[in-house]
């Protein structure tokens, strides 16, 4: 009888000292959250910070000038769908208009119109053919 209730008590030890283990593992998981949450909240913080004294020491004019300096070259994006794009050969066939400036670009494709034969196209939805 007294080796039983000693089992029992060891049983119930073990489970209880179980829990206390998941409960702390939690508390820990809740604590590592908070600080990432407050390290996110500093740098955004940091962020706004470094964005204000860049905005602060650069002005229009100074950023217009180290651009003049450098003398960039800018590059059409290849492909990117313009629907009032159009491109040398097509303005000038289609109505003689200059295309606008900077269109290097290809022509968007065009759709294929399909000319069908009124008679083919009788007999194949009668179900007839000759």
């Amino acid at each position: 009888m007294a080796a039983k209730l000693a089992v029992i008590i060891i049983i119930i030890g073990a489970a209880f000292g179980a829990l206390l283990v998941n409960r702390q593992q939690r508390i820990d998981v809740v604590a590592e959250v908070a600080r990432s949450q407050l390290r996110m909240q500093q740098h955004r913080e940091t962020i706004s910070r470094l964005q204000a004294a860049v905005a602060q020491a650069v002005r229009p004019s100074e950023l217009e000038m180290a651009l003049a300096r450098v003398a960039p070259k800018w590059e059409n994006i290849e492909y990117r769908f313009d629907p009032t794009y159009k491109d040398t050969a097509t303005a000038k066939a289609d109505d003689g208009k200059k295309p606008k400036a900077g269109s290097d670009r290809p022509p968007p494709a065009k759709p294929e119109s399909k000319k069908t034969n009124r008679r083919t196209a009788d007999a194949g939805a009668s179900g007839r053919g000759r």
